[in-house]
């Protein structure tokens, strides 16, 4: 993760590769099953230098880094082994239960925003987000493969890079960590 309001690139790694130490595991917006069920659905670990969570269960919990950030670069590679999965990062994340932006990895859809409970977003038009603002282009993911992500968020704006290629923009989100 880069980021500076100074005007100078700061490097901060928000994921050590060997734990969770730094984040924490919330339900999410949608309902979830409660108590033991809920960490036995998500199962986020650290694992080999990966976040990983289990596949297949169901789950839509949130991993969520204890610090809150405003102008960054996040740089993250991401893979389905299966060919298929549906995953996201959220960013304009505030308390938990607040609306937020979510960047879209699911295989085929990588770089799409989906705008998750309340938050105020407008597209790359201008006009007020509704659920969804799809990608410009088809994505050049690669399938199984392990693929890189650059999400850029400048005072509220966001941009989007799959593999380089720029996939998407919005603007107009919240301009606080």
């Amino acid at each position: 993760l880069n980021f500076g309001s100074s005007g100078k690139d700061q490097l901060v790694k928000v994921f050590n590769g060997n734990d969770l130490e730094g984040w924490s595991e919330f339900p999410g917006l949608e309902p979830q099953p409660a108590g033991d069920e809920l960490a036995e659905v998500q199962g986020w670990q650290a694992k080999d230098g990966v976040l990983r969570t289990a596949a297949g269960k169901g789950g839509k919990g949130e991993l969520r880094t204890d610090e809150r950030f405003l102008n960054y670069d996040l740089n993250l590679e991401y893979r389905f082994p299966q060919g298929q999965g549906d995953s996201g990062v959220g960013i304009f994340a505030g308390n938990p239960g607040d609306g937020y932006l979510e960047v879209q990895l699911h295989p085929g859809n990588s770089g799409d925003l989906y705008r998750i409970g309340e938050i105020e977003i407008r597209g790359n038009d201008g006009e007020r987000l509704g659920f969804r603002a799809s990608k410009f282009k088809e994505s050049n993911e690669r399938e199984r493969a392990w693929n890189k992500m650059q999400i850029r968020v400048i005072d509220g704006a966001v941009e989007v890079l799959v593999n380089g290629l720029l996939q998407n923009r919005v603007m107009g989100g919240p301009k606080e960590p």
